[in-house]
């Protein structure tokens, strides 16, 4: 079993956040990391009470049109992830980074 990091950052590099999951399979889809990530976040927000509860497959739909809409994008230490059905080695990507991009104001 495999532990990944998932690692928000800018696009000037300022990390943001980190989550790290452990116990999952040696590959995944980036597609199947992206749902875990939606399903950690979900959970982590609706276990709080004063946050209104969010949907989890309302959510990983939402994620995925964000991805093929470009914008964020998901990097390895070797490359970027083009496309959702990419199988992605976990035991030599420890660490996935979710490069989020924010839109030029007025633009």
């Amino acid at each position: 079993m495999t532990t990944v990091t998932f690692q928000d950052e800018t696009a000037g590099g300022k990390p943001l956040t980190a989550l790290e999951v452990s116990g999952l399979p040696d590959r995944m889809t980036a597609r199947d990391l992206l749902h875990l990530r939606v399903r950690e976040e979900v959970t982590r927000h609706n276990a709080d009470p004063a946050n209104t509860p969010l949907d989890r497959p309302t959510e990983a739909a939402r994620a995925e049109r964000a991805f093929l809409s470009n914008a964020f994008f998901v990097l390895t230490p070797t490359h970027q992830v083009t496309e959702l059905d990419d199988v992605i080695d976990l035991t030599t990507t420890p660490t996935l980074t979710f490069l989020r991009l924010v839109p030029l104001a007025g633009g």
